[in-house]
């Protein structure tokens, strides 16, 4: 798909992506797989569920981090506090 771009603030349900080799300059990209993780976040906690029991369905189901690490209680906030689309 594309080469990913590190240390770039990304917002959630997208990537950075190198344009061509040559050049420096980013564009984003619609991440679907991260869009449908936020929406089922979303809905999720629209349907009463806690935080903490969203993050341990979540775990379940083997969602990690853009990183590959466990999902954590932070990362589901910062879902939620995110701006609606």
């Amino acid at each position: 798909m594309c080469e990913a771009a590190s240390s770039l603030s990304v917002p959630l349900g997208a990537r950075a992506c190198r344009l061509t080799f040559a050049e420096v300059r980013m564009r984003i990209v619609v991440d679907e797989d991260e869009e449908r993780l936020i929406a089922l976040v979303r809905h999720m906690h629209a349907s009463g569920r806690s935080m903490r029991d969203i993050v341990t369905e979540l775990r379940i189901m083997g969602v990690v981090t853009r990183a590959g690490k466990p999902l954590r209680l932070i990362h589901v906030w910062t879902i939620l506090r995110g701006k609606k689309r």
